[in-house]
């Protein structure tokens, strides 16, 4: 094929940065290296990411993709370029054969038939990514440099989309290129289909291929036992949730490979649309399984429940927040999480308090966090009617709220961002976009009206309840009619 009409294609999908004047080559296939190509061979490049040619033994530059910050450009670019090259009815064929011959054959003998089409060594990794529990050939197998490196990382697994999709890893995410594809039975997630680049090539083709793979090597090693599509883990935190569980968790957890929790959260998740719990729970655990040290889920009572283990530090960082926003984005649902916990028997507790966070009234944010709303759980549990509630807002609160209704003043919003920044005047000013000048004159003006001292710390505590009283009562309002 001409590169002129080949980039022309991938622009279709892939927004290019096409370099002029581009040269009359002929491509006869695609592939993924660093160097310097051959004559008829266009490369993707990981490292710039760009599309390059060899011509007259040098490296040329034709394109490169304007959003470099997409996820996982390089094989989006491979797959789009390599999918005109690929004859996909004799690799059916080919699979054809292969899935006749799995009805006889053992996992180890159908993944190295494989590997001689696929052109590279295949590998089986459960969920987490970090153990290879079958392999094409012993270069790849347990005990190897790759497997080696896997036992103490996680390789990025976080896909763009589900089921259908191949992943890339960058070289801080492996130390060799390797494709992954998910492998899933019967909407059950199991783990995933590698294909280590050993000869540091990947072709334009094989990511499709791989992707081609996946439903045969999942039914055969499901067949051989290497993968459980029993939800066995599942039971784990149904054990946690049930009161009359088994004494011995410990030994339970063993079995499944894995540790009883020493320090964790609930997650409750409901999908936006009419998805199934068990979908969503896969996709979940397709998401954040590389996310975290541990992840343990379940369709409990007609609820996708996950169990997160993690330390307080963690709980507290931002990380895990963007991480739970971006899962929960990409999953299509929304999220209440439990406060965090150290013992066990607390789980059906931590259930309980996401239920009633869910029951308060409706948020904007996808992801809810109990310990953040405290306050509202209280008030949710006291018998009283909102005009008792409202006796209990300070009246410096609506003081300021009267005040600015009358006057077009802004002492309220002031106020409410002094607390939300700690009593520090300079954050406060910038928050306001107003000059610190401005701001002490309206402190000023505040203590006027209310004849309260904003720098005591009860007053402080005071005026932040009163905020939340408010807020809360306003969000029922709405929820009301």
């Amino acid at each position: 094929m001409q590169l002129a009409v080949l980039l022309d294609l991938i622009a279709a999908q892939v927004p290019l940065k096409q370099i002029e004047p581009i040269p009359p080559n002929q491509i006869t296939k695609v592939i993924i290296r660093q160097g310097i190509p051959d004559e008829n061979t266009l490369a993707v490049d990981p490292a710039n990411p760009a599309l390059v040619i060899g011509c007259a033994g040098k490296a040329i530059v034709v394109a490169r993709p304007r959003d470099t910050s997409a996820q996982n450009i390089v094989i989006r670019l491979l797959r789009i370029a390599g999918d005109q090259f690929l004859l996909s009815n004799d690799w059916r064929n080919q699979i054809n054969k292969l899935a006749l011959n799995a009805i006889t054959s053992s996992i180890e003998s159908i993944l190295q038939q494989a590997a001689e089409l696929a052109e590279q060594p295949l590998i089986i990794l459960p969920m987490s990514g970090q153990t290879i529990i079958a392999s094409s050939t012993p270069e790849v197998a347990t005990g190897s440099a790759l497997s080696r490196w896997l036992a103490g990382h996680e390789p990025s697994l976080d896909p763009t989309s589900f089921y259908k999709h191949v992943i890339l890893t960058s070289p801080k995410d492996a130390p060799m290129p390797m494709l992954l594809t998910p492998l899933e039975f019967h909407g059950r997630a199991l783990g995933y289909l590698g294909m280590p680049a050993v000869k540091r090539t990947i072709k334009g083709w094989q990511p499709q291929f791989l992707a081609m793979l996946a439903p045969l090597i999942s039914s055969v090693a499901v067949k051989d036992q290497i993968l459980d599509t029993v939800s066995t883990r599942d039971r784990l935190l149904d054990m946690l949730l049930n009161p009359e569980a088994e004494s011995n968790l410990d030994i339970s957890f063993a079995k499944q490979h894995t540790q009883l929790p020493q320090a964790m959260v609930l997650i409750l998740c409901t999908s936006d649309g009419g998805d199934t719990l068990n979908n969503l729970k896969m996709r979940l655990e397709y998401l954040m399984t590389p996310m975290f040290s541990q992840v343990l889920g379940t369709v409990y009572r007609h609820r996708a429940l996950f169990l997160v283990s993690l330390s307080l530090v963690e709980y507290h960082s931002k990380q895990f927040r963007t991480n739970l926003a971006s899962a929960a984005t990409r999953a299509g649902c929304h999220m209440v999480v439990s406060v965090f916990y150290t013992h066990t028997e607390d789980t059906l507790a931590a259930l309980t308090v996401c239920m009633r966070t869910q029951a308060l009234p409706t948020m904007p944010e996808r992801v809810r966090y109990a310990g953040d709303e405290f306050f509202d759980l209280m008030l949710d549990q006291l018998p009283f009617s909102s005009s008792v509630l409202n006796f209990f807002i300070d009246p410096a609160v609506t003081a300021l709220i009267d005040h600015d209704n009358q006057h077009g003043s802004e002492y309220f919003k002031t106020i409410h961002m002094y607390l939300h920044m700690s009593g520090n005047l300079t954050d406060t000013a910038a928050a306001l976009y107003i000059h610190p000048n401005t701001l002490r004159k309206r402190m000023a003006r505040i203590e006027e009206v209310t004849g309260i001292d904003p720098q005591n710390a009860l007053t402080r505590f005071k005026l932040g309840a009163g905020i939340m009283l408010t807020d809360y009562l306003a969000r029922l309002e709405t929820e009301i009619h």
